[in-house]
């Protein structure tokens, strides 16, 4: 297992080595829902949904009741999303086209957003985490799951190191795929009722 042992160190996360064999997008992103322990009711918002590989676990948390609202800029992968949708009957989605980043789409409505190997694929992130969190209420939760950003094969934690400038932290992990040639990170966090950012 290959580790970032000076950042492991001095930040407390996690390291945890993956069997290539086993590890796949999937399981971390479920393995991320269920940390952050959805509750019926809850509104949900899950920036980059795709085709909505991730919505049959974030309905059994929320019993098909609240909203589950689905953001992505590919017209292709939402009407997926919007036929996995149907066929399931689903009544509480809102599949959104948008290209986010540029402000938020419900500001201080939901309890959770999501992010699932999609922050690493845009280049404005920091202005796509400024809106994640100005999407939550006061308490709400954000779950993010992504590759770490890597400079000359280190792993770069600038995505983590916002992230906590942003949330307080209540979970962090560092994972080591494909033999520790794939790293990635788990984060969880809550806004607080005034963040710091806005005390700054």
């Amino acid at each position: 297992m290959k580790t970032d042992l000076q950042t492991t160190a001095n930040s407390g996360i996690r390291p945890v080595s993956q069997p290539a064999s086993s590890w796949t997008f999937l399981d971390e992103s479920h393995r991320l829902i269920r940390l952050l322990n959805i509750r019926p009711g809850e509104r949900v918002l899950e920036i980059g949904c795709g085709n909505g590989r991730n919505f049959e676990m974030i309905q059994r948390h929320l019993k098909c009741t609240g909203e589950l609202t689905g953001v992505d800029s590919s017209a292709p992968v939402l009407r997926k999303a919007l036929e996995r949708t149907q066929n399931k009957g689903w009544k509480n989605v809102l599949l959104i086209d948008h290209e986010y980043g540029r402000e938020p789409i419900a500001e201080g409505r939901s309890d959770v957003v999501l992010l699932s190997f999609w922050l690493s694929t845009v280049s404005n992130w920091k202005w796509a985490l400024d809106c994640a969190h100005a999407e939550l209420r006061y308490g709400g939760r954000i779950g993010v799951v992504d590759f770490c950003r890597a400079e000359s094969g280190v792993p770069d934690p600038s995505h983590e190191v916002r992230l906590k400038e942003l949330f307080n932290e209540r979970d962090h992990q560092r994972h080591y795929a494909w033999f520790g040639t794939m790293p990635f990170y788990i984060f969880v966090g809550e806004r607080d009722a005034l963040s710091r950012q806005e005390v700054a």
